[in-house]
């Protein structure tokens, strides 16, 4: 059989396998609640051991990273692509048509009533894609964030203003975006590190899949950047690293959270394209324009869209800010001491809740950092929840949790690759500036905050699976050398 056939074949068993899927999500609580309870926990059981023992049958064990299924036909990683594909497509459409069927929302859904309609913050999107449909501008609150109430606007605009089916087309989107991700990792690190990449990101998506909040926007395009920043940096391709950082910082304007990841990966881009200095300061200063670009891009689209009453870009960190400065609370504290900031204009808003915290910092400047203080102890006192804080809808990966995590810290030194030390930089550079972010988001939504950025947390403990299926018969050599 020839390639083009055995491609032919391919794509006929999809087409195949996706009129099925489409023909069982006609009962999508059923094949919800299967893929949930039976299906993921067996078959993630069943390809870790396939893949162990793929690695303990190799004739040479390399101390690189090399692709699981390289000595492999090449069907078989055709199939394991086509079947993360298809789970990500099926968990996460079944996932919210099993909401829409049942009309609940089993506690892990925000924003919504009867598991459809848009409320509170959600409502509030809606309201503000409404409005760049009818008006051709956004309205005050929506102009904070506009790229959500745009990409909304412009789905509700192609769907007839259908609602449920653009939170279906946002589901579908998303979840390439996930196997995007997850594709990426199996190209590195195997089938494993793949499905839990996957995993993890898919039940983050969870909460938010069929609401209009500005979550799916900011992982979907997250997911899109962590591909590029993954590859490039691996590759050593300067072009791919920075469209993955153009992309991030549009991710986390759309989502506003761990801000301080740009800069630092700037750092890290520059450290690691370094030629004959510590950093490299034209490829950092590229950088440096691809950030300011992605940060520039939605308040030129307000110049065209912005609420013309006026608006308050970004202006949610005032909230925060003022917060710290009284010893660390939630962000709506100042609205509960000050009720009569709620009766100025959104515009407003921002600059007395800024003059009020420099206040409360020059009156007792200690509160500030003790703040400060409290969220890195609670970073450092459970750092599995932090870096995974909805670890609850996979409660049976919670010990695995801890030990790909301790893994990832401890492939620095198993692994040589030139390209997986880079990956590794990326990585835990980027890790410690979401840390750093912590204290400016924490109790500002809950783990809501790091939407653009949990495809970075959830690779830190896919690629410690990957690390420790390849590096497992090293392991078990030396364990029985060391009893022997």
């Amino acid at each position: 059989m020839s390639t083009k056939q055995k491609y032919s074949l391919l794509f006929s068993l999809l087409i195949i396998l996706l009129f099925l899927i489409i023909t069982a999500i006609t009962y999508p609580t059923s094949i919800y609640v299967f893929l949930k309870k039976t299906f993921i926990p067996a078959s993630l059981v069943i390809i870790a051991l396939v893949e162990i023992l793929g690695v303990f049958f190799k004739k040479k064990y390399p101390d690189k990273i090399t692709q699981i299924t390289q000595q492999l036909p090449i069907k078989t990683s055709h199939l394991a692509l086509i079947f993360l594909f298809i789970f990500s497509i099926t968990f996460n459409l079944s996932g919210l048509l099993e909401k829409w069927t049942s009309g609940t929302i089993k506690a892990h859904t925000f924003n919504v009533v009867g598991a459809l309609l848009p409320s509170v913050d959600a409502n509030g999107v809606y309201t503000g894609a409404k409005c760049f449909i009818e008006y051709g501008e956004l309205d005050s609150a929506t102009s904070r964030r506009p790229l959500n109430a745009v990409f909304y606007g412009i789905l509700l605009k192609l769907t007839n203003q259908n609602l449920q089916l653009t939170l279906l087309i946002t589901a579908l989107l998303t979840s390439l975006a996930l196997f995007f991700a997850s594709k990426s990792i199996y190209r590195f690190f195997g089938l494993t590190a793949a499905y839990i990449m996957l995993l993890l990101t898919s039940h983050f998506y969870l909460p938010f899949n069929g609401t209009l909040l500005t979550e799916p926007v900011g992982l979907l395009i997250g997911c899109l950047a962590f591909v590029f920043l993954l590859e490039g940096f691996y590759f050593h391709k300067i072009k791919e690293v920075l469209y993955g950082l153009l992309l991030l910082g549009i991710a986390l304007t759309a989502r506003a959270g761990a801000l301080l990841v740009l800069p630092a990966l700037v750092v890290a881009i520059a450290y690691v394209f370094r030629k004959k200095y510590f950093l490299n300061f034209k490829v950092g200063g590229l950088a440096c324009l691809m950030v300011l670009a992605s940060l520039f891009i939605s308040p030129t689209l307000l110049k065209f869209v912005g609420a013309s009453e006026g608006y308050s870009y970004q202006g949610n960190f005032s909230y925060k800010l003022y917060a710290l400065t009284i010893g660390g609370a939630n962000w709506v504290k100042v609205l509960e001491e000050h009720p009569y900031i709620t009766d100025k204009p959104m515009a407003e808003r921002p600059a007395i809740i800024y003059d009020l915290a420099e206040k409360e910092f020059k009156k007792n400047p200690s509160l500030f950092f003790k703040a400060i203080f409290k969220y890195f102890f609670e970073v450092v006192s459970n750092p599995i929840a932090f870096f995974y804080p909805c670890k609850r809808y996979l409660l049976y990966l919670e010990s695995y949790l801890y030990i790909s995590f301790i893994t990832f810290f401890l492939s620095f030194f198993l692994i040589k690759d030139k390209g997986f030390k880079h990956i590794f930089i990326f990585l835990l550079i980027a890790a410690l500036a979401i840390v750093l972010s912590h204290p400016l988001l924490a109790e500002s939504g809950g783990y809501r905050v790091y939407a653009a950025t949990i495809p970075i947390n959830s690779a830190l403990f896919a690629i410690g699976t990957g690390v420790f299926i390849q590096q497992l018969p090293m392991i078990v050599k030396k364990v029985i050398s060391f009893f022997t």
